[in-house]
């Protein structure tokens, strides 16, 4: 579909806003009806916006952005820049963040820079971790046995006694 043509007097920005109201209608992040029906419009106006045929207003901007889940200020980006809207909880968390003492925030940050750069391995090995610590401790030691064994091909005495195996002298003979 051709972009929407530009009117004389729109901004940069409401060109930007009007060819991304396009974009996410075209990938059907909501449609013509549903913005018309949430603006109380007809379809024929919200047509007309988008088509550069009328002024196209904020109110529609940002009902569109809603409509489409997406930030406001993902309307009016331009290419190639970058784009800094924050969702709510990114918002507030920030907003507490700021209230902290420098230290409390210099330590934080510490903390997600390590995990940040974990590589995939020791996310696996935390997360293994994890549901050990989670398991009750005979299926626990199980897990455990099974480990040994993997790793060096056999079981501890007493496990292979509690699943009826004989003794590694045993199977020798």
């Amino acid at each position: 579909m051709p972009l929407p043509r530009a009117r004389p007097h729109d901004s940069d920005a409401l060109q930007r806003a009007r060819a991304k109201l396009v974009e996410w209608r075209d990938h059907r992040c909501y449609t013509q009806r549903e913005l018309a029906r949430d603006l109380g419009m007809s379809e024929a106006n919200i047509s007309a916006m988008l088509k550069g045929t009328r002024r196209l207003s904020v109110r529609v901007i940002e009902a569109a952005a809603r409509l489409a889940g997406r930030p406001l200020a993902e309307a009016f980006h331009a290419p190639g820049e970058e784009l800094r809207a924050l969702r709510p909880d990114e918002a507030e968390t920030l907003r507490y963040l700021r209230t902290w003492p420098v230290s409390v925030r210099s330590a934080l940050l510490d903390f997600l820079r390590y995990w940040a750069d974990e590589p995939p391995v020791a996310r696996g090995l935390r997360r293994t971790h994890e549901l050990l610590r989670q398991m009750p401790d005979d299926q626990r030691r199980l897990v455990e046995a099974y480990a040994t064994m993997l790793r060096e091909g056999g079981l501890p005495p007493d496990i292979r006694a509690a699943l009826g195996r004989p003794s590694s002298t045993d199977e020798q003979s």
